[in-house]
């Protein structure tokens, strides 16, 4: 016997979904922890953000109403000069304090590339953002097509 499907389960997505990206190359200072200014730009087929909620005035998601819940939470730096035995980090902030979703790499590289993902419990109001650092002695260039920050609801 054929069992009745409730169809609205199967509909379901994982929205709200962002994913911001920089519009640009971007010079990282040495030894300060800075917030990536990202955008979600409609025109890069990179970018996206399906409720309206990343403000890219001030480079963070923040949740809508009636979409608290668990986000998976994930972002990626480069730097696309070459950095001697120094590091470069990243740390996805919500509500501008760290809650464990950071990378870190260090040592003699031509290029450093930086991910960290993870999930966090956010509520109505919560904002994320992706803070980034690198210790190299001067500024370092950041390459737009390789660094961003992205998220989604995790369907339950």
């Amino acid at each position: 016997t054929l069992k009745r499907v409730d169809y609205s389960y199967l509909k379901s997505s994982m929205t709200p979904a962002f994913q911001a990206r920089l519009s640009g190359n971007y010079t990282l200072a040495n030894n300060t922890q800075t917030v990536l200014p990202l955008a979600d730009d409609s025109t890069s087929p990179k970018a996206f953000d399906t409720s309206s909620a990343f403000d890219t005035s001030t480079y963070k998601f923040t949740v809508p109403s009636g979409q608290a819940g668990k986000y998976c939470l994930y972002g990626c730096i480069r730097l696309d000069e070459a950095v001697a035995s120094d590091r470069c980090g990243i740390d996805i902030e919500v509500n501008n304090s760290s809650v464990g979703i950071t990378g870190e790499h260090q040592g003699a590289h031509q290029y450093f590339t930086v991910n960290a993902i993870g999930s966090v419990i956010l509520s109505v109001g919560d904002y994320v953002q992706i803070k980034a650092f690198q210790d190299s002695g001067s500024s370092k260039t950041v390459r737009s097509d390789v660094t961003f920050l992205g998220g989604y609801k995790i369907i339950e």
